[in-house]
């Protein structure tokens, strides 16, 4: 996605777990922590996302964490992020891991406008601007 704004990251599990919605030209006001920077790269290799609304951060992390950082202003854009799974050749990564750099992103209007795809859903960038 182009153009000003912020990406923030959006799980699918914490969508689907929370029915959380949010479509282009929403409103919103958000509170963010800072993004794995690995899982990015595993996923986009050359793609920065700096925050991710994780509903489970307030458990791991005190109010006053640095990792903490509002994001507010209007949805401008909506990806839907999909990978191919494989088995893992590493050890210390035994399991299922997504093909390096292969991440497909499909844009979409909203967290519920979910296109078919043969690859697994497993987050949403949203850009707010």
């Amino acid at each position: 996605m182009g153009g000003d704004g912020v990406d923030v990251w959006l799980d699918s599990w914490q969508v689907d777990e929370d029915h959380f919605e949010v479509s282009l030209g929403e409103r919103v006001d958000w509170d963010t922590v800072t993004m794995d920077a690995s899982w990015v790269s595993r996923l986009f290799v050359d793609r920065t996302i700096p925050w991710t609304r994780d509903t489970y951060a307030d458990a791991t992390r005190a109010p006053d964490d640095p990792s903490w950082h509002r994001v507010q202003g209007r949805v401008s854009g909506i990806e839907q992020v999909t990978v191919t799974f494989v088995a893992s050749d590493d050890p210390a990564d035994p399991g299922l891991v997504p093909v390096p750099g292969a991440a497909v992103v499909q844009p979409v209007t909203s967290l519920w406008d979910r296109p078919a795809h043969p690859d697994v859903l497993v987050g949403f960038v949203v850009r707010v601007a």
